[in-house]
């Protein structure tokens, strides 16, 4: 299929451009290596909470066939990122990379300081089906000794400390726990808002990935992150009782409201199982209903594939402003994780979930009409115009 990607002339903020591109599905296969980076500020910014910020990073240099995506939970006092941009124009996922930028959401006010971790950077090594292009036999994972400043906040106070971590390649779990996350206290949303909401504690083992499923659960938000204790080390365990969620709509969550899923990679979760309440818009309002939610451990695939999700509709944009875009329809198979693919795709913004109309259940097929779209400035998305890629991954359920 035919699209129009727009990007940027010389970098983030510079004149944009627009061209055509081939675009197709495209299966993969995932290797269970994997490498984390460090994503450190280059530059000292002060941020506004809920105020979408631009944050200059240290130059990561990406392999070819590879494909990137933040680290959920691992966080800035201030915020966190919520994806990255590239030196130049987006690439394909067979191509060398770098990373200059990232997309930085503050859930306080205050000051990120040149040499802060503000995140990390997930990178998956993986083949694609494209049987001309020659695949190293095995990932380029580097070990790397990096020194930058932890933050975080300790009853009400601040903290900046300059540690030293060693960085490198991990083995990935292919086991998963759909687990939900669900508000412990009534709080109002609003559109384009960054809202902090008191959770039911959620506990996962050390060196778990944590990833939030990429359909949204709720009728007013999509669930981008969770906040918890401080933790000096990945592979230590982790305890988080507040999740952020970005307003896409006015509205109020209840006590007891599912917020969104996660797939939690390793450890030893159990069952999930109960009934919950799950919200959905539904034509002019908004249903709220009480479903059965059963999910054990699930098998993850090593083999998946991307979904470009092209605009249906052209839409203004203002910086920071959630916005819903209709997209042309994306069918998913059940039994499926879905999760936007890392790298800002779109010059004015990212895509940071889907949205299904079909009530949820893993065991479902479902189709994405719209998406949730993070304008980091003013500007336009235009029908016929890329602005994301799902990445869809089969799961198998079951005793393991």
């Amino acid at each position: 299929m035919r699209a129009k990607l727009l990007s940027w002339h010389d970098g983030v903020g510079s004149r944009t451009f627009e061209f055509d591109v081939d675009i197709e599905p495209r299966s993969y296969t995932i290797s269970r290596v994997s490498q984390l980076i460090p994503i450190i500020a280059s530059e000292d910014l002060t941020v506004c909470k809920g105020e979408v910020a631009v944050i200059g990073i240290r130059l990561i240099e990406v392999p070819e066939n590879t494909i990137v995506s933040p680290l959920t939970a691992v966080n800035h006092a201030n915020g966190f990122v919520v994806d990255v941009i590239e030196c130049g124009l987006p690439g394909m996922v067979e191509d060398e990379k770098c990373i200059n930028h990232a997309i930085f959401i503050p859930t306080r006010s205050g000051d990120v300081k040149e040499g802060d971790l503000i995140g990390i950077l997930r990178i998956n090594f993986v083949r694609t089906g494209l049987l001309s292009r020659v695949i190293p036999s095995k990932p380029k994972v580097e070990t790397k000794n990096v020194r930058a400043f932890l933050t975080w906040i300790e009853d009400g106070v601040f903290y900046r400390e300059n540690v030293t971590g060693t960085f490198s390649g991990y083995f990935e779990s292919d086991i998963c726990n759909l687990t939900p996350v669900v508000a412990k206290e009534r709080a109002k949303i609003g559109r384009g808002e960054a809202a902090v909401v008191e959770i039911e504690k959620i506990n996962v083992e050390g060196g778990s990935i944590i990833s939030p499923y990429g359909l949204t659960a709720n009728a007013f938000a999509q669930l981008l992150n969770l906040v918890g204790d401080k933790v000096r080390k990945f592979e230590e365990k982790r305890s988080f009782s507040e999740a952020v969620l970005l307003g896409f709509g006015n509205g109020v969550v209840e006590e007891g409201e599912v917020l969104g899923l996660l797939c939690v990679a390793g450890g030893n979760g159990g069952e999930n199982s109960g009934f919950l309440q799950f919200s959905q818009k539904s034509g002019g309002g908004v249903v709220k209903t009480l479903q059965e939610f059963n999910s054990g451990r699930l098998k993850v695939g090593r083999k998946g594939e991307w979904k470009p999700a092209i605009s249906a509709e052209t839409k203004k944009l203002k910086r920071g402003a959630a916005e819903i875009i209709k997209i042309r329809p994306i069918d998913i198979s059940d039994h499926s994780t879905i999760s936007p693919l890392g790298i800002m795709r779109q010059a004015y913004g990212t895509m940071v979930g889907g949205i299904a109309r079909e009530p949820w259940n893993l065991e479902s097929k479902k189709t994405i009409r719209e998406v949730v779209f993070l304008p980091i400035m003013d500007g336009e998305v235009k029908e016929g115009q890329l602005v994301g890629v799902f990445n869809v991954t089969r799961v198998a359920e079951g005793k393991l």
